[in-house]
């Protein structure tokens, strides 16, 4: 393995639009691994986010990737706790000493402030912003990406639909749909 690239998130669930973005950026940028990050549980009370268990989340990432072979799952936020991008990169480099290259994707919506130790994290990984419609963002990267297929939706939208009781087949696989449902994650308490 000598370059990967990590697709971090709360995936709160993940859905389509994650791992198809996650096959696009392999296919675009010819990864060896793209890998959905699921954050950890002490990463989203920092953000000040209320999100589903992150052992839930990570089984739902699983799920997801499942028919999706080009795609994996990195558990080390979840696992270990991480709240900042720059502790996952450093375990990342010592659980696969091979890794060439770490490549990061963010959002052109994200903001690059919100790092900490950015100056020092530029020089561990390059990033790859992945441009969305309607969000310009000057976060120094190596790679900048439209993706040819645009999906609008986000976990909060699906979330939404599930609190609603509307249907939600197709916007995510159905293997996370099912869990979801049948856990009763998202609807009105």
């Amino acid at each position: 393995m000598t370059k990967i690239c990590i697709l971090g998130g709360s995936f709160d669930p993940p859905h389509m639009g994650h791992l198809w973005m996650a096959r696009l950026l392999k296919e675009q940028f010819s990864f060896d691994v793209v890998s959905l990050l699921p954050c950890s549980d002490k990463a989203a009370v920092m953000w000040g986010k209320t999100l589903t268990d992150g052992e839930k989340r990570l089984l739902m990432c699983y799920q997801a990737v499942k028919d999706f072979y080009d795609v994996t799952v990195e558990d080390a936020d979840i696992r270990h706790d991480f709240i900042y991008t720059y502790e996952t990169v450093d375990f990342l480099r010592q659980k696969y000493p091979a890794i060439h290259q770490i490549w990061w994707a963010v959002g052109s919506d994200w903001d690059h402030t919100t790092f900490k130790n950015f100056e020092q994290l530029q020089k561990q990984v390059a990033f790859v912003r992945i441009e969305r419609p309607g969000h310009i963002n000057d976060i120094p990267v190596g790679m900048s990406f439209t993706p040819e297929i645009q999906f609008l939706m986000s976990s909060s939208d699906i979330r939404k639909r599930i609190r609603e009781n509307k249907d939600v087949t197709g916007l995510m696989p159905h293997k996370v749909a099912d869990y979801a449902l049948s856990g009763g994650f998202y609807v009105k308490t």
